[in-house]
């Protein structure tokens, strides 16, 4: 079928749940490790659970977490 040859379908019978994830590996409920592959736009650029980014997520969240657009906050 074409949809399988042309466009991305999020619904393939090989999903996996994801237990954990660290830097470019994804791991299974079982443990097994994947390399992802999928060139998401953050992990190519930070990696899965990347500490920095979490500290920075955390911090954040106990200022603001929304921001208006028509807000002028700092951290947008």
């Amino acid at each position: 079928m074409i949809k399988n040859h042309i466009i991305y379908n999020a619904f393939n019978p090989w999903q996996f749940e994801i237990s954990k994830a660290e830097g470019s590996f994804l791991y299974d409920k079982s443990g097994k490790q994947y390399i992802d592959f999928t060139s998401g736009w953050n992990v190519t650029n930070l990696g899965w659970n990347n500490p920095e980014v979490n500290e920075a997520v955390a911090k954040q969240a106990t200022r603001n977490v929304y921001s208006p657009m028509w807000a002028s906050d700092p951290i947008r």
